[in-house]
């Protein structure tokens, strides 16, 4: 009996020509029958033929992928972890070149440079997407675990204080993602547009998803600066970052910035001049002519605080802000300013205070003013908090960013800021799901 290709799947044929029994089945639409047996297709891999080939991914395994690890080597030609670049900067830049490569990068720390020169950043690049949380065995995105494999972008170049750490740890670009990093010790203590994001400065739209913004600081938006720009940020968290304006996020002038599932916590706007805008977690700070203008669902506000008494969550100015399904709670000084022009709309939210004692604010359906019971040391919430099943599950928006990273960004979002399922029931209020 004679193997042969039949329907795409190998059967036995007789000295006669005719067809026995099948001798492989080929497993799915990603395998072919070829020289009497069966192969996957291109870029397809494993032994059903249900994995991206190495170098290869995305949900049809049709985008190319670089590789980059602490112990690489930047003469490498990145296309597999036994070929992994060393630098992060060297993997944006091969993944640029390639027309748009995918980059993921296994747990460590890295840093823009090897040297001292503060002005050098991780510069991300249009059509590139930036992936971190790897062990470095990984043939899928689904495979990485990201809280257990912290990957570092670290500003910390210099040799002793903060004094001599990078400006910017990550500058954006447009039509860019950054995903699965914590970025820390930036210090944007320069002339503009050095005193501005010492996390991450961005005048481009990008996507910001799984990621952790630490112990940067600046003059203004410690963890982040927006201008000019529609970034999109989910399932963020912003924590102990400082500035005189903005400690975890600056949005200023010509912005669309849309916040989901994220948690600021224990930011700080300290030095602050009178004539300064504060916002300990979040300053949106817009002009006449381009305000500021933010979105921001399903996020918790808690600890945050600002000199002066001015706004310990959120500085509103030249503004147009809208709040769903979140919580602020324990902000000391005022948790948000009253409106200095523009608007603030909130609903379906826990507010400190209420929100009618917020000046211009309108205060839609839902809203509430209790203790949303954090559980101790963090801002999940037990499972007696009022913030349980009292948000809107209508108002979850889609899932923008591909969090499941299944391709359909037009589902509802699936996770809520841990990972879990977003709605459990009815969608809870803040950016964790009692489960």
């Amino acid at each position: 009996m004679i193997p042969a290709c039949h329907d795409n799947d190998v059967y036995y044929y007789d000295s006669c020509d005719n067809r026995g029994d099948m001798a492989e089945d080929c497993p799915n639409q990603n395998a072919t029958c070829a020289d009497a047996q069966c192969e996957c297709t291109a870029h397809w891999a494993g032994e059903d033929c249900d994995e991206c080939a190495t170098g290869w991914t995305g949900t049809d395994c049709n985008r190319c992928l670089v590789y980059v690890k602490e112990d690489g080597n930047n003469s490498f030609s990145g296309r597999s972890w036994a070929q992994a670049l060393q630098t992060v900067q060297a993997g944006l830049n091969l993944a640029s070149d390639l027309g748009g490569c995918a980059v993921w990068v296994e747990q460590g720390t890295y840093k823009p440079t090897n040297g001292t020169n503060r002005e050098i950043s991780f510069q991300l690049v249009s059509g590139v997407d930036l992936y971190g949380g790897f062990a470095g065995t990984e043939t899928m995105l689904y495979q990485r675990n990201h809280r257990v494999n912290v990957t570092t972008l670290s500003g910390d170049i210099g040799t002793s204080s903060t004094d001599d750490n990078s400006y910017h740890v990550v500058r954006g670009a447009d039509n860019a993602r950054i995903d699965g990093f914590t970025i820390t010790q930036g210090n944007a203590d320069g002339e503009s547009p050095d005193n501005h994001g010492g996390g991450m400065y961005t005048v481009g739209s990008s996507t910001v998803s799984n990621c952790t913004f630490s112990e940067n600081s600046a003059d203004s938006g410690g963890g982040m600066y927006i201008e000019s720009a529609s970034p999109i940020i989910a399932n963020t968290i912003f924590e102990s970052n400082s500035a005189t304006g903005g400690g975890g996020v600056f949005n200023g002038g010509d912005t669309s910035t849309t916040l989901i599932n994220c948690a600021f916590i224990y930011n700080s706007v300290n030095n602050r001049l009178p004539m300064e805008p504060g916002g300990g977690g979040m300053a949106n700070n817009g002009a006449f002519d381009s305000p500021a203008v933010a979105t921001i669902i399903n996020c918790t506000f808690a600890y945050n605080s600002s000199e002066e008494g001015d706004a310990g969550a959120i500085h509103n100015n030249l503004s147009n802000v809208m709040v769903r399904n979140s919580i602020f709670w324990s902000n000391p000084t005022q948790g948000i300013t009253g409106i200095h022009g523009g608007s603030m709309n909130i609903s379906y939210s826990d507010i400190d205070g209420g929100c009618d004692a917020i000046s211009g604010a309108t205060c839609g359906d839902g809203n509430i003013n209790t203790d949303p019971l954090f559980v101790t040391q963090t801002v999940s919430l037990i499972e007696n908090s009022p913030c349980v099943n009292t948000g809107s599950s209508s108002l979850v928006p889609p899932d923008v960013t591909d969090l499941d990273g299944d391709g359909n960004t037009s589902e509802s979002t699936p996770f809520d800021l841990d990972g879990n399922p977003r709605v459990v029931d009815t969608v809870d209020m803040g950016a964790y799901e009692y489960q």
